[in-house]
């Protein structure tokens, strides 16, 4: 008799890996997109006790002023439940905020 619990956890842990390989190609096309927009990428999934950032970057303009970015990356193979913006809801803004500016 198949021990269906292991095939479980295996599935499970498939599955996981698969989200996470997905969630890593995601954060490298973001990258790369700031990058292509002239932001340099100074950290990625810097982690704190309070949370973590998916990037950041900073970017220079012309009269020297500096503008960085903590971005939250979220990817999704489709829009059947809203885009990235729809799950970055006000808790992971507030878990965002705080962990940029510790």
């Amino acid at each position: 008799m198949p021990n269906n619990t292991n095939r479980a956890s295996k599935d499970r842990f498939n599955r996981d890996r698969a989200n996470k390989d997905f969630g890593d190609q995601g954060e490298d096309l973001a990258a790369a997109w700031y990058e292509a927009e002239g932001w340099i990428v100074v950290d990625r999934n810097y982690r704190l006790r309070t949370g973590e950032i998916d990037v950041i970057c900073i970017r220079e303009s012309a009269d020297h002023t500096r503008t960085v970015a903590f971005v939250e990356v979220k990817a999704r193979s489709s829009s059947r439940y809203g885009g990235g913006v729809a799950a970055v809801g006000w808790k992971k803004q507030q878990t965002i905020r705080n962990t940029a500016s510790s």
